[in-house]
């Protein structure tokens, strides 16, 4: 677990930052772009799995197949927080939208590790 230690902190700040009212973050301050939630989910998401990726890489158990497993847990994870806000907060809902988007930040995050920065860590190491 302690190999995973990266991703499991990414984790559980998505869930937190997931879970907290609304009311307590004034996005409009921040970025005043449309969907810039979306874009924010997106982010989070692809960054979370490629930082599983990096730790699984660095540990030598990176496989094909962890590429598939890997994805399924991010995507399966995005999903499973879109239920939380729907069911276990008031403040919160659910939106296919952002479980779509987390779906593909996701995918894009592994895609990214896999097709290239794989290529440059494999390229550094045999120079």
């Amino acid at each position: 677990m302690r190999k995973y230690l990266k991703s499991i902190v990414i984790a559980l700040i998505i869930l937190i930052l997931s879970l907290i009212p609304t009311n307590q973050i004034n996005d409009t301050q921040l970025i005043n772009v449309p969907h810039a939630d979306k874009i924010v989910h997106f982010c989070m998401y692809a960054f979370l799995a490629f930082i599983l990726y990096y730790e699984s890489y660095c540990i030598k158990k990176y496989h094909t197949i962890f590429l598939i497993t890997a994805t399924s847990m991010v995507v399966s994870y995005g999903f499973i927080i879109e239920l939380l806000q729907k069911f276990a907060t008031q403040y919160r809902s659910f939106e296919l939208a952002d479980a779509f988007v987390n779906t593909l930040g996701a995918i894009a995050g592994s895609l990214f590790f896999h097709f290239i920065l794989r290529k440059l860590l494999i390229r550094q190491t045999t120079l």
